[in-house]
């Protein structure tokens, strides 16, 4: 995944721009942050990253463009049930009376998915959830490891 940065002196004008630029280049972002006049922007795609951090200089912003073509992190068996249920909206404390876990176990669990997926909220991690939910083992599932998402990953 690859960040974004305009670091400072984004109003609605350069709101508009960044968005428009998005629908023009067919991104779509898997996070937008705005806070006190900088705009974290998450993405993906390497490629697009780069080429809308480009076009966003054209326009005369400071653009800081971070990432890694790395896949985060694989969640564990409980770690992928705590956010298919936090994805369906329970509460932690919910989720963690439907998994049969303590609301502890299940905030470690979620300290866990945050850590390997560098994400805050459980909406950028819901946003995620249907391109990097793959299990741990490729074989637990019972079926065999998906050799055209593997090539995928190398390639990226």
């Amino acid at each position: 995944m690859w960040t974004l940065t305009v670091a400072h002196g984004v109003e609605l004008d350069e709101l508009a721009v960044v968005i428009a630029l998005c629908l023009r280049l067919d991104i779509h972002p898997l996070g937008l942050h705005l806070r006190g006049g900088r705009l974290d922007l998450q993405v993906e795609d390497s490629v697009k990253a780069r080429m809308l951090a480009s076009y966003l200089r054209l326009f005369g912003m400071a653009i800081h463009l971070s990432g890694s073509a790395c896949r985060p992190k694989a969640l564990s068996p409980r770690e992928r049930e705590l956010l298919g249920n936090l994805s369906e909206g329970l509460q932690l404390k919910e989720a963690a009376l439907r998994m049969g876990v303590t609301e502890t176990t299940a905030r470690e669990y979620w300290t866990r998915v945050k850590e390997k997926w560098k994400v805050r909220t459980v909406g950028h991690a819901a946003a995620l959830w249907p391109e990097l939910d793959t299990p741990a083992d490729p074989q637990q599932d019972g079926g065999s490891p998906d050799l055209e998402a593997l090539f995928h990953s190398l390639v990226r």
